[in-house]
This record gives C-alpha cells, sequence and structure tokens, in this order.
C-alpha cells in the first residue's frame, strides 16, 4: 500500500507578540522540534488526527474541515496527523500546534491533489487561509509561516494587511523555551488586545513601534547583538 509521510516543526514567537496583528507590525520567530507528523495511505477518502489520547476529524467547524474547504477532500486518501509530540502535561505546549497541523495536511493535500510537491511557498499561503477560516478571521499567520518555511523568520505585517515572511540567515543564539502554567486561548488573547488597542491608540502605537526597532535590530545584529535584543524583548 503507497504511503506519504511528512514532518513539520512547532514554532515559538521570539519577538512581535501580538504586534504581528497589527498594520506595520513586525516580529522574529523559530521553528522549533518537536514536529508534527502526517500520512497519506491508499483508501477511504478521510482526514483524522490525534494529540496524547485525545482524537479530532473534520466534523463541521474544525481546523481539519477548513483545510478540506480550502484544499479539497484528498479523493482515495485517508490522512492521519499526530500532533502528540507538541502536547504537555497541561494540554498544548504553545508551539503552535494547530500551525504545524494545518501546514502538514495542507502539504499532503496539495500534492494529492495536483501529482507534485508543493513549494513552501504554496503551502504557506494555502495553510494560512485555511488556518484563518478556522479561526474566523483571526491570527496574524506567523506560526503557519514559520513551520512552513523552518529556521529563523522574520514576519511583517504590511499596512494592507498582507502578511510578508522571509527565512533569515544566520545562526540564533541558545534560546531556552518555558512552558507556562495554563495554555493561552489565541482567540481570546486576541480580543483582549485588540480590546486593549482601540483604548489605549497611543500606547498601542507606541507598542507596535517598538516591537519594529526590536526586530529590526535583531535582523541586522550578529549573534551578540542578537542575544542583547533577546534579552530587551523579554
Amino acid at each position: 500500500m503507497a504511503a506519504i509521510r511528512v514532518t513539520v516543526p512547532g514554532n515559538i514567537l521570539l519577538l512581535g507578540e501580538y504586534a504581528v496583528t497589527c498594520p506595520g507590525g513586525t516580529g522574529v520567530a523559530l521553528a522549533v522540534e518537536p514536529r508534527v507528523a502526517a500520512e497519506a495511505v491508499e483508501g477511504d477518502t478521510a482526514l483524522s488526527g490525534i494529540m496524547q489520547r485525545a482524537r479530532f476529524c473534520d466534523e463541521s467547524g474544525s481546523l481539519l474541515a477548513a483545510i478540506a474547504d480550502v484544499c479539497g477532500r484528498p479523493i482515495g486518501w485517508q490522512i492521519t496527523v499526530d500532533s502528540t509530540a507538541l502536547a504537555g502535561e497541561r494540554g498544548k505546549r504553545g508551539l503552535g500546534s494547530s500551525a504545524a497541523v494545518a501546514v502538514a495536511v495542507v502539504a499532503l493535500s496539495l500534492r494529492l491533489r495536483d501529482g507534485v510537491e508543493p513549494t513552501a511557498q504554496r503551502v504557506m499561503t494555502t495553510a494560512i487561509e485555511a488556518h484563518r477560516e478556522w479561526q474566523s478571521g483571526s491570527g496574524s499567520g506567523y506560526d503557519v509561516a514559520t513551520s512552513s518555511l523552518g529556521g529563523l523568520v522574520r514576519i511583517e505585517r504590511h499596512p494592507t494587511g498582507e502578511l510578508r515572511a522571509a527565512r533569515l540567515p544566520g545562526e540564533l543564539p541558545p534560546v531556552r523555551v518555558v512552558e507556562g502554567t495554563a495554555p493561552v486561548v489565541t482567540r481570546s488573547a486576541l480580543v483582549s488586545f485588540d480590546a486593549w488597542r482601540r483604548e489605549r491608540p497611543l500606547r498601542a502605537a507606541a507598542f507596535v513601534a517598538r516591537s519594529q526597532r526590536l526586530s529590526a535590530a535583531f535582523v541586522r545584529g550578529g549573534e551578540r547583538r542578537r542575544r542583547l535584543v533577546l534579552g530587551a524583548g523579554g
């Protein structure tokens, strides 16, 4: 039986938290281990997944259903995605599991549908579309872009709203990722941030401007400079 398998890294945002959702906002993100794995095997058409003991499928309103809406269903193939490696003791570990799932399933769906390996750019734009449909239009897309491109990624939210992402050269200083006490609910966090922006427009503008300065300094800097910028950004 024919089978196709892909793995996709998780992701973290080093600089630009929430600012990357604003026009003109910039940030820097990093693709990280562990990875999401997805596999397609010939058989009845189906999409399904698992994270630890919790299973998910393509019921209405789910991420997999949104991917099927954008890419079409993988006729004659069963796609199964496993994001267990990105789960912690208290649930999600904040490593962009849903974005990585979107990238992995979109990469397989496009390959099965079109018969050719899709480019990272095409996977990114398609996965962002599906991920945003699932999130009712919210989210910055940095996580999907980072899991698609890999490595260090510069994120820019163009004033028109378009997301621009590109890999950065150079090595990253050692980074220690500490798991929080509870997972953040992305949609609720974005609603709260948008409310704060409306209530405090001057402070919000200053926040975005500071994020732009730090991101620019990181992009231009060498290893020592990047260490200093990450310290300032924290």
